[in-house]
């Protein structure tokens, strides 16, 4: 089947203010910062519930396997190219270069700690799928032993909707 994109005029902001206070007890409890650093790019249109979905999954990834520092999280829109980019910065372990370059989901072959990695795919994949359908794209950037900055980005508008868009 086709993903059926509803377009709609959000604030970006908002959206990650909501993931954030839904993880911020995590996130607590295991003395991990969290901080969003206000962009404030204000509202734009695209599929809110795709944009929050891709985002939930990626911060829920960065969560999960960062285990000191914290997780920073940056807004930016580019009005050339109506592109919204939120960029997910961590501390935690690095995504190792083998893999990184496809977002398949798949179960680690190697013996590289294969319990505790089994389950990191799936929510990238999702991520990355939904980043596709919304004219984007998902794009890791890793250093072992410093962590992984995770940049989704969008196709949008900042101009809000006319009623003959609906």
């Amino acid at each position: 089947g086709t993903l059926k994109l509803t377009q709609e005029l959000f604030n970006p902001n908002d959206v990650v203010e909501k993931i954030m206070e839904h993880f911020s007890y995590a996130a607590k409890t295991r003395g991990l910062c969290f901080k969003l650093y206000e962009n404030n790019v204000g509202s734009i249109t695209s599929d809110k519930e795709k944009y929050e979905i891709a985002l939930y999954h990626i911060i829920e990834n960065a969560l999960k396997y960062t285990y000191e520092g914290g997780i920073s999280i940056r807004l930016s829109y580019c009005p050339e190219d109506d592109i919204l980019s939120t960029s997910i910065i961590d501390t935690g372990c690095a995504v190792y270069n083998y893999r990184q370059p496809a977002f398949k989901y798949f179960a680690p072959k190697d013996d590289f700690d294969v319990a505790h990695l089994q389950d990191v795919n799936l929510g990238l994949f999702l991520a990355d799928s939904l980043a596709t359908a919304l004219g984007g794209a998902l794009r890791l950037e890793s250093l072992v032993d410093i962590g992984t900055r995770a940049t989704l980005s969008v196709k949008c508008s900042s101009e809000e909707l006319n009623e003959e868009d609906v």
